[in-house]
């Protein structure tokens, strides 16, 4: 087999989240929830890149990212779930409907 067609193989654990009731919210108030979003998506990325993930591109309420590590995975969703209920419940409520790994 030539070089070229060689595949490069990766496992990685995929955790996938998003916005509930994110439809409705900008229906409400489209630039604060959008302020809100990009708010808690930067913050996000962080927790993602401190669990050694990386914080994929994606588009609207969704949160992509991919881990090396199912336990690092769930670390990041679990410290996220309760860091966002404690940093963000004062503001405009923002709540992730689903978190999948």
């Amino acid at each position: 087999m030539a070089p070229e067609d060689t595949y490069v193989r990766r496992v990685c654990a995929v955790l996938l989240a998003d916005v509930s009731g994110f439809s409705a919210m900008m229906g409400e108030d489209d630039e604060g929830t959008a302020r809100a979003v990009k708010r808690l998506n930067v913050f996000v990325q962080g927790i993602v890149a401190d669990a050694g993930g990386r914080a994929e591109a994606s588009a609207g309420d969704a949160i992509f990212a991919t881990f090396d590590s199912v336990v690092a995975a769930v670390d990041a969703a679990i410290r996220r779930r309760a860091e966002i209920v404690e940093r963000f419940s004062e503001r405009r409520p923002v709540q992730l409907r689903e978190i999948r790994i």
